[in-house]
């Protein structure tokens, strides 16, 4: 009985068409894991500081009363360390421990600075904070940097790098990339009625008062439900 069966011709022709749709798609495979690898990093922080201001919240009592004007480590000692499950604290950068850099860009390449001490938590992620003041009538009493990147790579805001506020006022607390406590519900719809500025501002790292530096890449992810939008201004 005669068997069929394929010539090397079709398996070669079948193993190139194979080959051509992985080189088409293989990179949007990459990039859309590893935007769910940051959406996912990002959010989980987001949890963590949460939950870490209500614990410190309910033993050191209402932020509102905190003593948040030093510059220094002191403060993420007292009212936020206790409650993290920190593995690592860095006090001075070295450059043989890339966990411990805190040196950061924005998207175009600006350099930004920060606070010194960075803390490590045992799933990998970095935490720095420094304090700020009320600017204006905002209530924004400090901003938090998280470090979401574990190795020696650059370290981005909006890329890798992502800021919350601190706001606190009579009326609560929370975190988020907003400036105002009483703005946290209506914010996002504030931010789409801007959206070509908050994305330019994202891009350019640039700020206003009352806002981190680089905030408004937070807010565009805050304010897609934790989600990478498709005009977000840089790839993964």
């Amino acid at each position: 009985m005669k068997r069929a069966g394929f010539t090397l011709a079709e398996v070669l022709i079948t193993l190139g068409i194979i080959g051509i749709v992985a080189a088409l798609t293989l990179p949007t495979l990459v990039q859309n894991y590893h935007k769910s690898v940051v959406e996912k990093k990002l959010y989980t922080s987001y949890n963590i500081l949460q939950n870490m201001i209500r614990l410190s919240a309910l033993d050191n009592g209402d932020p509102q009363y905190w003593e948040l004007e030093n510059w220094d480590h002191e403060i993420f000692d007292k009212y936020f360390a206790p409650y993290l499950k920190v593995i690592q604290k860095c006090e001075k950068q070295t450059d043989d421990d890339p966990y411990c850099d805190t040196t950061v860009k924005s998207l175009n390449g600006n350099p930004s600075s920060i606070s010194s001490t960075k803390y490590i938590l045992n799933n990998g992620i970095g935490i720095l904070f420094r304090p700020g003041g009320t600017i204006g009538d905002t209530q924004r009493r400090g901003m938090f940097r998280v470090d979401i990147l574990t190795g020696p790579k650059e370290r981005i805001i909006g890329r890798n790098v992502f800021p919350f506020n601190l706001i606190v006022d009579e009326n609560g607390y929370s975190i988020t990339s907003t400036e105002d406590y009483s703005k946290t519900v209506n914010f996002c719809s504030e931010i789409e009625k801007n959206r070509n500025g908050v994305i330019n501002d994202c891009k350019n790292g640039s700020t206003s008062a009352g806002y981190s530096y680089g905030i408004h890449c937070t807010a565009l992810i805050e304010c897609n439900n934790w989600k990478i939008p498709d005009d977000y201004p840089t790839h993964f």
